[in-house]
């Protein structure tokens, strides 16, 4: 998956490729200060109209070339 180039209003699937698609709402970097981890979080909008929340390696854009 690219990483690092999913933006707002992108549809995305899970890496595995299972579930539904979703579109990103928001994205945020999250840091734990002490331990130096920094990770990209997004805010996704799934087709069933669940919201939920993913560190990027959890999400890939879904190929849209048809």
């Amino acid at each position: 998956p690219g990483v690092g180039d999913m933006k707002i209003g992108d549809m995305v699937g899970y890496v595995n490729g299972d579930g539904p698609t979703g579109l990103v709402l928001a994205s945020w970097l999250e840091t734990q200060p002490g331990i130096g981890i920094e990770e990209q979080r997004f805010e996704v909008l799934w087709a069933d109209g669940v919201i939920g929340e993913h560190i990027e390696d959890q999400l890939e854009k879904v190929n849209e070339s048809r």
